[in-house]
C-alpha cells in the first residue's frame, strides 16, 4: 500500500545560549496524526471492507475534525464521511474487491494534515482460504509444510514466543479466520473461530 502524509505545522522556536526553547504557546498547538487504513478481503460473490483511519490530535485532548474520501479507482465511485473526535470505528464501509484511494484531511485547531493511501481489497479464492474440510484434515504433530500442502497456502505469521508460533488462515466468510498454534514447527492446537465457512 502506498501512502503519503503531508503535515503543515508552524512551531516558532528560539535558540538561547545553545538551549532550544519553544516559544510561549507553541508547545500547546496540537497537530493531526492520521493512521493507516486497513483493507479486508472480499469473499467470493461478496464484499470486503476498508476501515476508516483513526485520527487524533498530538495532545490527545483536542478533538480532530476529519473529512475522509474513499474512491474506487476502477469505477471512479466516491464516498465521503465527516466526523469530529475519534469515533472513526463506526465507519467501516463494505466494498467490492479492487484498488481504492483513501484521502483523509484532518484539522486540529489551526493545524491541518492530509494523508493519501491506496488500499487494495483482495478477492478471496479457494486457493487463498482454508475450508472446513481442509481444517478437519489437519492433525496434531503435522509440520507447517504438511499443513500448507493441505490448505494450499502458508497462512499469515502471527505471534512467536519461544518454541510456540501462531499462524492465521483466512476463511471464505468475511473477517473469519482459523488459527493454528505450532510448537517446534509442529501443530500443537487448532481453532476454527466462529461459525460459517
Amino acid at each position: 500500500m502506498r501512502s503519503r502524509l503531508v503535515t503543515l505545522v508552524a512551531v516558532p522556536v528560539l535558540a538561547l545560549g545553545g538551549t532550544v526553547v519553544t516559544a510561549p504557546g507553541a508547545s500547546a498547538a496540537p497537530h493531526p496524526i492520521i493512521r493507516t487504513v486497513r483493507a479486508f478481503a472480499a469473499p467470493a460473490g461478496g464484499l470486503g471492507g476498508i476501515t476508516a483511519p483513526w485520527v487524533s490530535c498530538s495532545d490527545y485532548t483536542t478533538d480532530p475534525a476529519v473529512r475522509w474520501t474513499l474512491t474506487n479507482l476502477g469505477t471512479g465511485t466516491t464516498r465521503h464521511w465527516h466526523w469530529s473526535g475519534d469515533d472513526d470505528r463506526t465507519r467501516f464501509p463494505r466494498v467490492p474487491a479492487g484498488h481504492y484511494r483513501s484521502r483523509t484531511v484532518a484539522t486540529c485547531g489551526t493545524a491541518r494534515a492530509t494523508r493519501t493511501q491506496e488500499p487494495v481489497v483482495r478477492q478471496k479464492t479457494r486457493r487463498t482460504t482454508m475450508s472446513r474440510a481442509e481444517f478437519d484434515r489437519i492433525r496434531h504433530g503435522m509440520s507447517t509444510r504438511q499443513v500448507t500442502r493441505i490448505v494450499g497456502y502458508p497462512g499469515k505469521t502471527g505471534v512467536t514466543s519461544g518454541p510456540m508460533a501462531w499462524r492465521y488462515y483466512d476463511r471464505m466468510a468475511f473477517l473469519k479466520q482459523a488459527e493454528i498454534r505450532y510448537r517446534h514447527g509442529r501443530v500443537d492446537a487448532l481453532w476454527w473461530n466462529g461459525e460459517g465457512d
